[in-house]
């Protein structure tokens, strides 16, 4: 049985420094017949090497984990931007 093509890519976000990372979330474009997330059998995982800390910069979102008897999985990374924090005076 072929499996049809599903494509989950990490969507972008952003931050400022020293604040808590965003909700990482997922755009999948491949679904048929209404299907939706809900069909995987084992759902998407997100990794970054940005914790709180981390300095002004862009950071990989890898995204990976789901699988699904009826999709051939493709995962594209996104990008963590962190901007600089504002002077408190």
């Amino acid at each position: 049985m072929n499996k049809a093509p599903l494509t989950i890519t990490s969507n972008n976000v952003s931050k400022t420094y020293g604040s808590d990372n965003p909700a990482l979330t997922a755009t999948y474009s491949g679904f048929k017949l209404g299907q939706n997330a809900n069909v995987l059998d084992t759902q998407t995982t997100f990794l970054t090497a940005a914790p709180t800390a981390s300095n002004v910069g862009q950071y990989d979102i890898y995204v990976a984990g789901a699988q699904a008897q009826k999709y051939a999985i493709q995962f594209t990374p996104g990008v963590l931007t962190i901007h600089n924090a504002s002077l408190q005076v």
